[in-house]
Order: structure tokens, then sequence, then C-alpha cells
């Protein structure tokens, strides 16, 4: 068919960039992904995720990522709740506990 190749390339280039401006603004340089919650029970979840979105109003609804992490037959599913935190944000410097341990929430075992 006429100008297929052209079509082709016009949505490869579309693409191309889309993943440059996605890396730009969410790549690793740029921050990194926080777990604020999960939940594996369906209200439990919908009333935390309420909860959470009116305690920050200010959050950008692009900087908010849920993963659902399918349990198949075995475990029922499980949902996620990730924030983007920004390098240069104040909330992006490492608690005391990520300092000692280089992981949030974990405690020191000798």
């Amino acid at each position: 068919m006429p100008g297929q190749r052209k079509r082709r390339q016009r949505q490869q280039a579309g693409a191309r960039r889309a993943a440059e401006r996605f890396d730009a603004r969410f790549g690793p340089e740029a921050g990194r992904w926080e777990v604020r919650f999960g939940a594996s029970d369906e209200v439990e979840w919908r009333a935390r995720l309420t909860q959470f979105l009116s305690a920050e109003p200010q959050l950008n609804v692009e900087d908010i990522r849920i993963d659902r992490h399918c349990g198949r037959l075995v475990t029922p599913d499980y949902r996620q709740l990730s924030v983007f935190v920004r390098h240069d944000s104040p909330s992006a410097a490492p608690s005391a506990d990520e300092r000692e341990t280089g992981a949030p929430g974990r405690e020191v075992q000798e």
C-alpha cells in the first residue's frame, strides 16, 4: 500500500519521542517511585485510596502509579499505590532508617 512506510515511521518516531519525554520526567535521575500502601481487599483498597487522596490534595495525578499484582487462583489480587518523589523535593531526603540500613522502615539487626 502506498504511504504505509511513512505512516509506520511517523508512528515509531512519535513513540520514541513519547518514551524520551517519559524518561526525562520519571527516569532514575529525576527521582524514584515510593510505595505508599497496598491492599488485597477491594473495600480496604478504596477506603485507603480515598483517605490518601483527601490527605494530599496538592499531589499531581500524573505522579501516582497504581500497580495491580494478579494473584491468579492461589492468592487474591494485590493493589499497590506508588508516588513519584523527585530528588529535589524536601521529602526526597532519606530518613534515618534508610541511611542506616539502606531500606525504608527496616531496623538494623545485629
